[in-house]
């Protein structure tokens, strides 16, 4: 039952970027610009997540342990997180929600399977096997089809 929870968290977890990067890409669109609506959704981030900590008293590491962070795992997550936002705030309106989704769940779970196989970023080892392999080609086959198929070039 608690793993059925999960699941349904992360499918709420999904619906939730869906919305936001549907609407992040709008605001992209109506102020010309995917990189001030990135600034936007940063900046209006870093508010919600504040009032958050304070409501609910999370507390603050300490200078001692935030000193002891390697210095990548404060950069490069949020360089990648800009990148990818940004990129889909500038795609949505261009392609389309689904053609734009589909693309980054398949590029998530193609990059994820081998994450996951040999355990990097310290995440717990999830072995490639038969049923990964089929699943990710089913993902890509899916992908083309969402997108109108192999020889579709239509783009409004």
């Amino acid at each position: 039952m608690k793993n059925l929870l999960l699941i349904f968290l992360s499918f709420f977890a999904g619906a939730a970027i869906l919305i936001q990067s549907s609407l992040s890409g709008q605001l992209a669109k109506q102020i010309g610009s995917p990189y001030l609506s990135s600034l936007a959704l940063y900046f209006m981030s870093t508010i919600f997540m504040g009032i958050i900590i304070m409501s609910f008293r999370v507390p603050l590491p300490t200078a001692e342990s935030c000193g002891k962070v390697p210095t990548h795992l404060w950069f490069i997550g949020s360089m990648c997180s800009v990148i990818g936002l940004t990129l889909v705030y500038w795609l949505m309106p261009i392609l389309g929600v689904s053609k734009v989704l589909a693309g980054i769940v398949a590029g998530q779970v193609i990059v994820a399977t081998f994450v996951s196989h040999y355990g990097l970023f310290e995440m717990p080892v999830v072995e490639i096997n038969i049923e990964r392999i089929f699943g990710v080609l089913f993902l890509i086959i899916g992908v083309i089809l969402i997108n109108g198929g192999f020889f579709s070039e239509r783009i409004k």
